[in-house]
């Protein structure tokens, strides 16, 4: 895997699109080289290109482009942003147990411990 940062994802990816993976490479624009739900995104698919080795899964995602267009309604999309809102998702409520003084860790070794 070879993630790059950029100013800008270059064409023909719309402005919309802050991070593509062209396996081998993960190409993110400055803003969300660090985002982690970002990267697990890309990393995923980075993942999902491999499976299907490559090409085949290129071919396989513009085909469907034509019926689902970019983005969540894409079924290669769906898995990936399921993984980045869970992440999303885990953050919010971590910062918000960390602000009432509580963290995740502990309560999940709460939680474990009978």
């Amino acid at each position: 895997m070879i993630e790059l940062s950029v100013k800008r994802v270059p064409w023909p990816f719309p402005k919309a699109v802050h991070a593509v993976t062209l396996w081998p490479f993960i190409i993110y624009e400055h803003s969300v080289r660090h985002d982690p739900a970002i990267q697990a995104h890309e990393r995923y698919h980075w993942k999902d290109q491999m499976r299907w080795l490559v090409i085949p899964w290129f071919i396989v995602y513009l085909t469907l482009s034509l019926f689902y267009g970019g983005g969540r309604k894409h079924p290669l999309e769906k898995p990936a942003y399921a993984i980045q809102d869970a992440i999303r998702i885990k953050a919010e409520v971590d910062s918000v147990l960390e602000r009432l003084g509580k963290s995740t860790k502990s309560r999940s070794r709460r939680v474990g411990k009978k």
